[in-house]
């Protein structure tokens, strides 16, 4: 798996939201602020203009965000095993 992983040139990264693991709580931590706090994750590391987004389980919120957000930045985003429940204004 290493030796695919270098191959394709994939980095992998994982990161604690807002107020999770070892992060700082943000009372104001909203799905906008899950994106913006991955595009600036993502340049202060200069992955590049555009980048995959995988969300697992809670994960799939901030994968989400990045869809809804930040489209111009997400290559692809992809969640597994996440159920949310989007509200609709019709």
């Amino acid at each position: 798996m290493q030796e695919l992983v270098e191959v394709l040139g994939i980095y992998m990264l994982f990161f604690d939201r807002a107020g999770y693991g070892d992060s700082d709580a943000n009372p104001k931590r909203s799905l906008k602020s899950d994106a913006t706090d991955v595009e600036e994750l993502a340049d202060a590391l200069q992955l590049g203009d555009k980048f995959y987004v995988v969300g697992c389980s809670m994960g799939g919120y901030p994968a989400w965000s990045c869809l809804n957000y930040i489209p111009h930045r997400s290559v692809k985003d992809s969640s597994l095993h996440t159920t949310i429940s989007v509200q609709v204004n019709r």
